[in-house]
């Protein structure tokens, strides 16, 4: 039977006629002795018509060779030779179909390509001046209120412009001027690297094994917890404490010093003693004479939203003196939205000066106001103290 059935298949398999279960079938068929000696007749008897009648061989096999002229050798020498060949070409035969199985073939599937992982913020936008920008990888963002700042972003600012961000803690940075701040925030560290320009902050207590640390070109602030600013330039580094304490280290030689609330310290290159300096303060104003340099009875210090009757107002040309303590070596008056740098002790606003802001021989009531700015170097150099500012009125007379 199983014979016969091959014949009935092989001569479709010829005709290209058999499908899949036709062809599982006779590939099952030709694992029989008996099938496959049928076979090879088969083809034998194919190889020998050819050979004798100069046919194509009738097997799809041959189909598609073209047709040979017959040769002067003899029969009886080529039918051991075509025998031979069927066996191998039987062999190939039932590789072939053992290769073609009797299912489609799965469909070739691509490796998945590896998606970069989700980058978690470390903080976030609160508000921006101008037009600042986040170097994040190869790509210029715009900052804006609201948008991530990612571990390895770069916050960039120019002149007159500044970002303000914050981390999840609540602890709050602005970055302003000419500026680059690198952020690098990893699972077991927090660092800010100050490459230039200015940076302050006002920082949560953090934990005492993942401090928040900045790190400049010549030095590294450890923070806990403080309020304080950290200013990079040609000179070096500066740092000021408006609140808690730093530990400040110095990394030409591991020097270290401790920086407390209202205190600053210079960082540079010389390997001088690391000593913090009290924070520039104007501590009040008083109205002075200036060719005494003393101060008027009554107008020691001006106390806030001070009231003058003008008929009480001193008469006569009047300075104005600032009171500082601290490390102050000149101060910045604001006059009319021009600044006036008083770069001597004492520190007097002269009469014409003095005349312009305080406006005080007017006839008519005159608010005014007194805006100066302490700083620990020359000519408004050096670490800034805090704007000291005081308001009042020249009342006139009824």
């Amino acid at each position: 039977m199983s014979v016969e059935r091959f014949d009935e298949l092989f001569e479709r398999y010829r005709d290209r006629g058999l499908n899949e279960s036709e062809r599982a079938e006779l590939l099952e068929l030709m694992r029989d002795p008996a099938v496959r000696a049928q076979f090879v007749r088969v083809m034998n008897m194919d190889t020998l018509l050819a050979e004798e009648f100069g046919l194509a061989a009738l097997s799809p096999l041959r189909a598609d060779r073209p047709t040979r002229r017959p040769r002067e050798r003899s029969v009886v020498w080529r039918t051991p030779l075509a025998a031979a060949a069927l066996v191998g070409v039987a062999v190939l035969l039932f590789v072939t179909f053992r290769s073609s199985p009797s299912v489609p073939p799965t469909p070739e599937t691509k490796a998945p390509i590896a998606s970069t992982p989700a980058v978690s913020p470390v903080g976030r936008v609160v508000a921006i001046e101008g037009a600042p920008l986040i170097l994040r990888g190869d790509s210029k963002i715009p900052a804006q209120p609201g948008g991530p700042v990612n571990p390895e972003d770069h916050i960039l600012t120019a002149k007159g412009e500044s970002v303000r961000w914050h981390l999840a803690d609540g602890s709050e940075f602005n970055v302003q001027g000419e500026t680059s701040v690198n952020v690098s925030f990893t699972a077991a560290s927090q660092r800010l690297v100050l490459e230039r320009g200015e940076l302050s902050a006002s920082v949560k207590p953090q934990p005492a094994d993942r401090p928040l640390l900045i790190a400049t070109s010549l030095s590294e602030v450890r923070i806990v917890g403080t309020r304080f600013s950290v200013a990079v330039s040609a000179s070096g580094t500066t740092l000021k404490v408006d609140e808690g304490h730093v530990r400040v280290t110095r990394l030409s030689d591991r020097a270290e010093v401790d920086v407390k609330t209202g205190s600053f310290i210079a960082v540079s290159s010389a390997a001088l003693p690391l000593q913090p300096l009290a924070l520039p303060v104007i501590t009040s104003f008083s109205l002075v004479r200036p060719d005494t340099g003393k101060p008027i009875k009554g107008f020691e210090a001006l106390p806030p939203d001070l009231v003058i009757p003008f008929g009480k107002f001193p008469g006569g040309e009047i300075g104005v003196l600032v009171n500082t303590q601290g490390t102050v070596s000149s101060v910045r008056f604001d006059v009319e939205g021009k600044p006036v740098v008083l770069s001597k002790p004492p520190f007097v606003l002269q009469p014409a000066d003095a005349r312009r802001v305080l406006r005080y021989d007017s006839k008519t009531e005159v608010r005014f106001t007194l805006k100066a700015v302490p700083f620990s170097g020359p000519r408004a150099t050096g670490v800034a103290g805090a704007p000291f500012i005081h308001h009042g009125t020249i009342v006139a007379p009824r």
